[in-house]
Protein backbone atom coordinates (compact mmCIF):
# COMPACT_ATOMS: atom_id res chain seq x y z
CA UNK A 1 0.00 0.00 0.00
CA UNK A 2 2.85 2.36 0.82
CA UNK A 3 4.49 1.60 -2.53
CA UNK A 4 1.26 2.52 -4.32
CA UNK A 5 0.88 5.78 -2.42
CA UNK A 6 4.54 6.61 -2.99
CA UNK A 7 4.10 5.87 -6.67
CA UNK A 8 1.21 8.32 -6.85
CA UNK A 9 3.31 10.97 -5.12
CA UNK A 10 6.14 10.49 -7.62
CA UNK A 11 3.71 10.48 -10.54
CA UNK A 12 2.07 13.66 -9.24
CA UNK A 13 5.47 15.35 -9.06
CA UNK A 14 6.28 14.26 -12.62
CA UNK A 15 2.93 15.59 -13.85
CA UNK A 16 3.54 18.94 -12.16
CA UNK A 17 7.01 19.20 -13.68
CA UNK A 18 5.75 18.22 -17.13
CA UNK A 19 2.89 20.72 -16.98
CA UNK A 20 5.35 23.45 -15.98
CA UNK A 21 7.51 22.56 -18.98
CA UNK A 22 4.44 22.61 -21.23
CA UNK A 23 4.20 18.98 -22.35
CA UNK A 24 0.85 18.45 -24.11
CA UNK A 25 -0.14 15.23 -22.27
CA UNK A 26 0.16 16.69 -18.79
CA UNK A 27 -3.09 18.62 -18.50
CA UNK A 28 -6.77 18.18 -19.01
CA UNK A 29 -8.50 14.88 -19.48
CA UNK A 30 -5.49 13.09 -20.93
CA UNK A 31 -3.34 13.96 -17.92
CA UNK A 32 -6.11 12.87 -15.58
CA UNK A 33 -6.43 9.49 -17.31
CA UNK A 34 -2.65 8.96 -17.33
CA UNK A 35 -2.46 9.82 -13.65
CA UNK A 36 -4.90 7.04 -12.76
CA UNK A 37 -4.21 4.54 -15.56
CA UNK A 38 -0.43 4.23 -15.28
CA UNK A 39 -0.37 2.90 -11.68
CA UNK A 40 -3.29 0.55 -12.38
CA UNK A 41 -1.52 -0.96 -15.39
CA UNK A 42 1.73 -1.31 -13.44
CA UNK A 43 -0.17 -2.95 -10.57
CA UNK A 44 -1.86 -5.41 -12.93
CA UNK A 45 1.44 -6.39 -14.51
CA UNK A 46 3.11 -6.88 -11.13
CA UNK A 47 0.16 -8.90 -9.84
CA UNK A 48 0.81 -11.57 -12.47
CA UNK A 49 4.47 -11.98 -11.51
CA UNK A 50 4.58 -14.36 -8.51
CA UNK A 51 7.60 -12.77 -6.84
CA UNK A 52 6.10 -9.26 -7.08
CA UNK A 53 2.43 -10.12 -6.50
CA UNK A 54 2.27 -8.40 -3.09
CA UNK A 55 3.58 -5.16 -4.56
CA UNK A 56 1.12 -5.32 -7.44
CA UNK A 57 -1.85 -5.90 -5.13
CA UNK A 58 -0.73 -2.98 -2.95
CA UNK A 59 -0.55 -0.71 -5.97
CA UNK A 60 -4.01 -1.85 -7.10
CA UNK A 61 -5.45 -1.15 -3.64
CA UNK A 62 -3.93 2.34 -3.71
CA UNK A 63 -5.31 2.86 -7.23
CA UNK A 64 -8.83 1.96 -6.09
CA UNK A 65 -8.54 4.16 -3.00
CA UNK A 66 -7.34 7.10 -5.08
CA UNK A 67 -10.54 6.97 -7.15
CA UNK A 68 -12.59 7.15 -3.95
CA UNK A 69 -10.53 10.01 -2.60
CA UNK A 70 -10.70 12.06 -5.82
CA UNK A 71 -14.17 11.30 -7.14
CA UNK A 72 -16.02 11.07 -3.80
CA UNK A 73 -15.55 14.72 -2.80
CA UNK A 74 -16.25 15.83 -6.37
CA UNK A 75 -19.66 14.14 -6.32
CA UNK A 76 -20.35 15.54 -2.86
CA UNK A 77 -19.51 19.07 -3.96
CA UNK A 78 -21.50 18.74 -7.19
CA UNK A 79 -24.52 17.42 -5.28
CA UNK A 80 -24.58 20.50 -3.05
CA UNK A 81 -24.45 22.99 -5.91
Amino acid sequence: MGIGCGGYAVLFGLLMISSTLGFPFSGGTVGFVFYFAIPAVIGLVLAFIPALRQWGIGILIAAAASWLIVIGPCFALAGNL
